[in-house]
């Protein structure tokens, strides 16, 4: 091994660490956001205007979601897996394109509004999942 190949795997290590700290992040945002969703409290404003799907106000109707469906969806399933399996389409949080990476954030919701699953999928493939509230 050069000194080149040594020198580099710290770097790699660092690369790695901050790209997993930025999905976490990312991640806890979107689920501070699903629960303020879910609680009726406007969600927090930004310069920036939210998507075309956000603006209309449309909210997927609530799905008899629980611990079992949560635990059934995995990482690499595609978006429609997902959606199969928690039996509704979900709502869309936010979606973005950038290098050719399209990244998509939904929220599924019991219909007490105590529970939900939000999950980040990118370029169709679900990346993480989190759950709040689910028995």
């Amino acid at each position: 091994m050069t000194n080149a190949n040594v020198d580099a795997e710290p770097g790699r290590r660092l690369g790695l660490r901050i790209l997993v700290l930025v999905v976490i992040s990312a991640l806890a945002l979107v689920v501070l956001v699903a629960f303020a969703l879910d609680h009726n409290e406007p969600a927090p404003q930004t310069a920036s205007p939210a998507p075309a799907q956000l603006q209309s106000g449309a909210q997927a109707a609530p799905t008899n979601i629980n611990l079992t469906h949560y635990q059934a969806i995995q990482s690499g399933m595609s978006y429609d897996q997902v959606a199969n399996v928690l039996g509704s389409p979900g709502q869309e949080l936010s979606a973005s394109e950038v290098g050719g990476v399209h990244s998509r954030a939904l929220v599924w919701s019991t219909p007490d509004g105590f529970g939900n699953i939000t999950a980040l999928f990118q370029n169709d493939r679900l990346i993480t999942k989190a759950n709040v509230g689910l028995r």
